[in-house]
């Protein structure tokens, strides 16, 4: 028994004529029992340009899928990935609602006709989509990994840009274009740009095949396109090493999972024996193999399947090379490019007759091993301190899980300047270490740290404070930063964001009633002259309601947001005997002016 078939027109509404022309054709095949189902996948707004198109595809009951635009979620990312997902999100909307065991025909609202009639042509066939594994065992290709269950039907992959096939329409099971469907960040996987045609078909087979990530980092295939035509034309046969085994394996992947379909059958003629390698780098063979300025097109799998069955001893020794591996592969076939190929790539980068463009872009070779001397120190040189002093510190930040807290107490011990303190101060910040970042952030205000500190510090500030909005936590120091922040963006003219003044009011109301907060976060932002008075009125009613620690924390806020040193001077006794640390942080920001005003 076949199994059940269903089209899924994927696509904006642009010209009501295409549209219209390729659902008459599918609603017809449906009439006649070729097909069983058809979907409409669409963005919302689209169908409601043509309202007519909606009224019928309800009344001929074709199912309609709307997809929220994805335009606002994927902002400025690479446009060729966009396009993808696109594509494969309406693909994917249109697959949930089609039987999980049928073939899908993905075509599309415009450009499409002529490769939709050609591929309801092959459902005439007894098997249109042959299983993989009797593909393999049938063309001798067992070593290659199987991807897909069933043959994917597509038109004209290219060799030089590999996997980029016309892709106006495409068929296959619905759960071998399940795999095809992929909605990672194509530039981060690849290290270079893929246009949407070959992003459908390419990532399903870079986990089971290593090699295809290799070439598409390593070769500048656009540069090979007019050289490999002109070089193979005039009978040149020998490529690089890597490129030999990289196209036994991509033509591997051609023969055994796809059926190559013909969209004009007429166009070609009888495949002339024998068909070299170097073949397939230029138009021959009665049009199955056709140049063009974006690389070669594949036009039949006549051609890949004579290829690979012919007789290995009617071609050149290049074209044997190649077939050898494709029969005789192994796990080692797929692999990324070896030391040994590396540098052949190289040499070929000089022959001027094989490509005169720079074609290869990364040379670099794995290396086997490394050499396991340990010649030059990694210790870190601290300013401001003897050698005697860095050997000593080197070593117990060397043999300590965090140095944070080290860091930070042989700051103060030796005296640091604060010219030298970011050194010392700024992973503690980076880590979140609630007195580092504060003192960074009084460094800041007295222009102490370099362009990379401020924005580091900044940046670390922000994050662990709004974190601690969030959570519900926080203490004094984080208020202290967050109010330092403030005081800095004034003092550069900057205004305050909606996050940061979200943070002002979250940390100010843990010490101070809502009214009062509210008060000096206007004074703050407003009228800054006002800010002692208001906190001389804080620190009285603290007395008064007899709130040791309240009384405290407004005295620190006091001292943070003015500057004067009435206020050092009511903090100063209120240390405690636990409060080393602390209390060394707040002298030694009197001491160098980085906390007295006036």
């Amino acid at each position: 028994m076949k199994p059940a078939v269903w089209a899924a027109v994927c696509g904006a509404v642009r010209d009501e004529l295409d549209v219209r022309l390729i659902l008459d054709y599918l609603l017809r095949c449906r009439q006649q029992g070729t097909i069983q189902g058809i979907v409409f996948s669409t963005w919302q707004g689209e169908l409601e340009k043509e309202p007519g198109i909606e009224r019928l595809l309800e009344t001929n009951d074709v199912i309609i899928v709307k997809t929220r635009s994805i335009d606002q979620a994927v902002g400025n990312l690479q446009a060729n990935v966009v396009n993808y997902w696109r594509q494969a999100l309406q693909l994917q909307r249109a697959l949930e609602v089609i039987p999980a065991d049928a073939i899908v025909l993905k075509t599309r609202t415009d450009r499409a006709m002529p490769p939709t009639r050609r591929l309801i042509e092959m459902l005439a066939d007894e098997d249109p989509l042959p299983l993989v594994s009797n593909v393999k065992k049938q063309e001798n290709l067992n070593g290659f990994p199987e991807v897909f269950e069933h043959q994917v039907a597509a038109f004209r992959p290219r060799t030089n840009r590999v996997f980029q096939f016309t892709d106006f329409a495409f068929m296959g099971y619905s759960r071998d274009l399940r795999k095809m469907l992929h909605f990672n960040q194509s530039g981060f996987l690849f290290s270079r740009f893929l246009n949407a045609n070959m992003l459908f078909f390419i990532v399903t087979f870079v986990q089971d095949y290593p090699i295809i990530k290799d070439y598409e980092r390593r070769i500048k295939y656009e540069a090979l396109i007019p050289e490999l035509d002109r070089y193979t034309s005039a009978g040149g046969i020998k490529f690089p090493e890597f490129l030999e085994r990289f196209y036994a394996v991509y033509l591997g992947i051609l023969t055994t999972h796809f059926r190559i379909g013909t969209i004009s059958p007429k166009s070609l003629g009888q495949v002339g024996m024998p068909i070299a390698f170097s073949d397939f780098f230029h138009g021959t063979h009665a049009h199955h193999l056709g140049h063009s300025r974006l690389g070669t097109l594949i036009n039949s799998s006549e051609v890949l399947k004579d290829f690979v069955e012919q007789p290995i001893e009617s071609v050149d020794t290049t074209t044997q090379a190649v077939l050898r591996r494709m029969h005789g592969a192994d796990a080692s076939t797929f692999e990324r490019a070896s030391s040994h190929e590396v540098a052949d790539l190289k040499a070929f980068t000089e022959d001027k007759n094989f490509s005169k463009e720079s074609w290869l872009l990364d040379g670099r070779a794995i290396p086997a091993h490394q050499a396991s001397v340990y010649s030059t120190s990694m210790a870190y040189k601290f300013p401001g301190i003897s050698e005697e002093e860095q050997a000593e510190l080197w070593s117990i930040c060397s043999d300590v899980s965090s140095t944070d807290k080290v860091l930070l107490e042989f700051w103060l011990a030796h005296g640091i300047l604060p010219a030298d303190t970011p050194a010392y101060l700024s992973s503690g910040a980076k880590d979140g270490m609630a007195l580092s970042i504060l003192v960074m952030m009084r460094l800041l205000r007295k222009n102490y740290l370099d362009e990379n500190d401020v924005e580091e510090t900044l940046r670390v500030n922000n994050t662990q404070a709004k974190l601690g909005r969030q959570h519900r936590g926080g203490n004094i120091q984080m208020t202290c930063y967050v109010l330092n922040r403030v005081l800095y963006l004034q003092e550069i003219g900057e205004t305050i964001p909606e996050e940061l003044d979200l943070q002002v009011a979250y940390y100010l109301r843990r010490y101070m009633s809502g009214a009062k907060s509210d008060e000096v976060q206007t004074a703050l932002y407003r009228h800054p002259e006002q800010l002692p008075q208001l906190f001389d009125e804080l620190i009285a009613h603290s007395i008064e309601i007899n709130k040791p620690v309240v009384h405290r924390r407004v005295i620190e806020l006091a001292l943070e947001l003015t500057g004067k040193r009435k206020y050092w001077d009511l903090l100063e006794p209120l240390f405690t005997a636990d409060e080393k640390l602390v209390r060394g942080v707040y002298e030694y920001s009197v001491k160098h002016d980085l906390l007295i005003q006036e």
